[in-house]
């Protein structure tokens, strides 16, 4: 039996993928892949999880409600225990030839030596092939993909304010491609390794990062067999990124979001032609009695990814630059190891000023 573990990285398709792994969950297995569900329905958290140390990613630990470490030992033998017998049953009963764990925190959180040695012990013994899939981008590209998605979880930053925050060492780990892939090879091998650049993937009418990831798993995407869902985390242009920030000020402030948001709409509604209909249904959201603040920006959300999909806010030239030289060493090694003559992959879409 096979295991493939897709790790990301972050802002490379993630999303897409695990939603097509979601979906498609019986049918794969009928077709000998088994997406264990007990790593969770279909980001494999529980396995990222379990590699933590407690204290490790303090946020995921206390939505999962793992409040010291001896509750983490227990989620973490209980994880194993469930990961096993569902892959005994995906074999025994159905045949399952490769197993499919894909998380992408599994590159983000899980930042130490140790925690993918643990992972190596706890979820990928006992197989006879294993590859580790890692999608790669270049790190200026991806941290600006972030914005919206920070912004869709309550961060407030203007994009200078984000640029600058990600600028720190705190964050260099996070996205130096070299680190990543040095300490992957280091526990399961070099050899393991099966590096994607995303600036050569399909383009999306072609099935983008989805058909790309059908491919290395030797299926057809176009198979009728199975369901392909809408993309997920789809683009969100300067006016609704700010809308969300403005958003989240607000609640941040304890203000009225339709009080604070009226300036907003007064101004972008009309530039942005937006219908009356979808003006009113915004005006609802924000002025909707009886929601949580979390409801809220979750409805905010769904109307900005249907009202307010195009080309995000841009940092300067000069932030470009001298955020993306910080990697630059780095990259030259990844490209020169995974695709020599492509130094392009990890070149960035400058800012155009």
């Amino acid at each position: 039996m096979r295991l493939t573990v897709h790790i990301g990285t972050t802002k490379t398709g993630s999303t897409s993928i695990q939603a097509f792994l979601r979906a498609n969950r019986a049918a794969l297995l009928a077709r000998g892949f088994c997406v264990p569900e007990s790593l969770g329905a279909q980001d494999h958290r529980h396995a990222a999880l379990s590699c933590l140390n407690f204290g490790q990613s303090g946020d995921l630990m206390k939505r999962q409600g793992l409040t010291d470490a001896a509750m983490l030992e227990t989620f973490r033998d209980q994880t194993r225990t469930a990961y096993l017998a569902e892959l005994e049953t995906a074999r025994a009963r159905h045949g399952a030839r490769e197993v499919i764990i894909t998380s992408e925190h599994l590159q983000s959180r899980c930042s130490q030596p140790r925690n993918l040695i643990r992972f190596r012990d706890l979820f990928a013994t006992g197989f006879d092939d294993l590859r580790i899939l890692v999608y790669v981008r270049p790190q200026f590209d991806q941290m600006i993909s972030l914005y919206s998605t920070m912004l869709r979880n309550g961060f407030a930053d203007t994009i200078d304010e984000h640029v600058a925050r990600h600028m720190t060492d705190n964050y260099f780990t996070y996205f130096d491609l070299e680190g990543i892939l040095a300490r992957w090879s280091q526990v399961f091998g070099a050899d393991r390794l099966e590096v994607r650049p995303y600036k050569a993937l399909p383009p999306p009418d072609q099935g983008g990062v989805v058909a790309d990831f059908c491919a290395l798993l030797g299926l057809d995407p176009a198979d009728p067999g199975l369901t392909r869902p809408a993309d997920s985390n789809s683009s969100i242009h300067a006016g609704g990124q700010e809308l969300l920030r403005l958003f989240n000020l607000a609640l941040r402030a304890g203000s009225d979001p339709a009080t604070a948001l009226e300036g907003w709409i007064a101004t972008e509604a009309p530039a942005r032609a937006l219908a009356p209909r979808a003006v009113a249904g915004l005006r609802q959201i924000l002025s909707a009695p009886a929601l949580s603040p979390t409801a809220r920006r979750a409805r905010l959300v769904r109307w900005v990814e249907t009202h307010c999909s195009g080309k995000g806010a841009e940092a300067s030239l000069a932030q470009a630059r001298a955020f993306q030289a910080r990697f630059d060493a780095g990259n030259a090694a990844v490209t020169a190891r995974h695709f020599a003559g492509h130094p392009d992959y990890l070149e960035p879409r400058w800012p155009r000023a």
